[in-house]
């Protein structure tokens, strides 16, 4: 999804075979869905985002770039959880 100005949210219940996500330049978009199963993320230029995500089981890369709002502190900590660090 890139450059749709009226993009509010993208829904988790109807996409369950989704194996990567690419979310680019949606300045309206605050949140990101909370259960894809993606293995990989990509999130660039998303000025609103404002939550984070904890319950991406498959999640195995993720890349963002220009997300002033990102609560990271959260994020991180989500992360290495998967991790196991």
């Amino acid at each position: 999804v890139k450059g749709c100005g009226r993009v509010e949210q993208v829904a988790d219940d109807h996409m369950p075979a989704l194996k990567g996500l690419w979310l680019s330049d949606l300045n309206i978009l605050k949140q990101l869905p909370t259960r894809l199963p993606s293995l990989e993320l990509h999130v660039k230029h998303l000025p609103n985002w404002e939550s984070t995500f904890t319950s991406m089981p498959c999640l195995r890369r993720a890349f963002f770039n220009n997300c002033p709002t990102m609560q990271t502190e959260v994020l991180i900590y989500a992360l290495s959880e998967r991790v196991g660090a």
